[in-house]
Formats: C-alpha cells, sequence, structure tokens
C-alpha cells in the first residue's frame, strides 16, 4: 500500500509494489486482487490514472461490522496477491 486518501466514506488505496520509490503495482495483479474481493462480496472499483488505487464507496449505512470485514478480507487477499507474485 502506498498511500490511502478518503473524503468521508469515499476512498482509495493506492497499491505499489515499494513504498519508497512508489513504482506501481502492475495492472494484472491489481486485476486479481479486485477480482479476488469481489468473488468475496466486496464492490469496489480500480482507478487513478496508473490504474493502480482501488476506489472503495460504501453506502452510507455501511456498520462498523462490515468495514471491519472489509479491511479483514483487503488483508487477506493482498497476501494472497503478494505470494501468488513471487
Amino acid at each position: 500500500v502506498g498511500d490511502i486518501r478518503f473524503k468521508g466514506l469515499m476512498g482509495g488505496v493506492e497499491l505499489v509494489t515499494d513504498r519508497e520509490t512508489k513504482e506501481v503495482l502492475p495492472f494484472p495483479l491489481i486485476s486479481q486482487l479486485k477480482d479476488r474481493l469481489h468473488e468475496d462480496g466486496m464492490l469496489l472499483t480500480i482507478s487513478g490514472m496508473h490504474k493502480n488505487v482501488l476506489r472503495l464507496q460504501p453506502p452510507l449505512t455501511i456498520t462498523a461490522k462490515q468495514l471491519d470485514r472489509f479491511v479483514e478480507l483487503l488483508k487477506k487477499n493482498i497476501g494472497a496477491v503478494r505470494q501468488s507474485a513471487s
């Protein structure tokens, strides 16, 4: 994760290969992560100039429990994609 930006509940998680250099994570890996999250029931899109930002737009009625579940799934799937890239 290179950067996390939010305005209210709308936000973006920038994905990079290196936090220091901010080298962009290749699109196939970002796409794989998005697909895995979709399979887990999470709705998000990819955006950004380099197509390396997961865009999050949860409903205003989202609960703390649902947010915790999303963070759990995001961590799990980032780890799985990272391992597949190694």
